[in-house]
């Protein structure tokens, strides 16, 4: 089990995460918007829950193991929240042991984002996912890419010897799996599911804390990392993270 108040802590002083988030957050609404998005379930929300970035469903259930990030998510409601059509539910643990207090529902969209790759076992949350899964249930998932285009070019400057090799920032976190999207859809059909869209977004050349220099010292800018993300559609497979959407498949 990991130590989540840890992880939370360490998680939060991180360098250009929060850009990141930015643009997987950006993402994560791009493709949820495709799909029908009524009842969503939000695996993990971290310190900014999908909910402060839109209010288009009727129902959000949130599963989050961290207490800090669950007292923020729950101050955000009392502050943004006071009225509306809709309803948001926070529940504190880990989602495989709360499957079975959200089993009643049903979901349009369950989001695992940046998630998979943390767990020494990935396989348990998606099989505990695909329980809670109706037939027309959208899965979105993402986690960073071991293609990215930073990693290759620490695999040219000699300082990994594969874009597998867990980094610096990978161990410090605890993080056990370095995907790729084949490994990552190979785990996902093993667990009953079909993809129905795939990709990779925001490519960029190096790492965070080397990104957040560059950002402090003014030579990139907004504009420059909107640009980066737009350049996700030249760059196939190099993106910094990987996404899939999923259905239970077809029997």
């Amino acid at each position: 089990m990991r130590d989540i108040n840890l992880y939370t802590k360490v998680y939060d002083g991180l360098p250009f995460e929060k850009i990141q988030v930015e643009f997987r957050r950006k993402k994560v609404l791009e493709q949820i918007m495709k799909y029908k998005h009524d009842r969503m379930l939000e695996v993990g929300c971290g310190l900014e829950p999908l909910f402060t970035y839109f209010d288009d469903f009727s129902e959000m259930t949130i599963v989050e193991p961290s207490s800090e990030f669950v007292n923020k998510a729950h101050k955000m409601i009392d502050e943004k929240y006071t009225k509306g059509d809709f309803s948001v539910e926070i529940i504190q643990g880990f989602f495989e042991e709360k499957c079975a207090q959200i089993s009643n529902k049903q979901y349009d969209v369950i989001i695992i984002s940046s998630l998979l790759h943390e767990l020494e076992n990935p396989k348990r949350i998606l099989d505990a996912t695909y329980g809670l899964c109706a037939d027309n249930t959208v899965v979105h998932i993402n986690v960073p890419n071991a293609k990215s285009l930073h990693r290759y070019l620490a695999v040219e400057m000699g300082l990994i010897d594969s874009v597998y090799e867990k980094s610096a920032q990978q161990i410090k976190l605890n993080q056990h799996t370095t995907f790729d999207l084949e490994s990552l859809i190979m785990l996902i059909e093993e667990c009953g599911f079909s993809v129905i869209e795939k990709g990779s977004y925001f490519p960029k050349l190096f790492t965070h804390a080397q990104m957040q220099k560059l950002v402090d010292e003014k030579i990139i800018n907004g504009e420059m990392l909107e640009g980066m993300y737009k350049m996700s559609k030249y760059l196939g497979e190099y993106g910094s993270e990987i996404f899939v959407d999923v259905v239970k498949r077809r029997v």
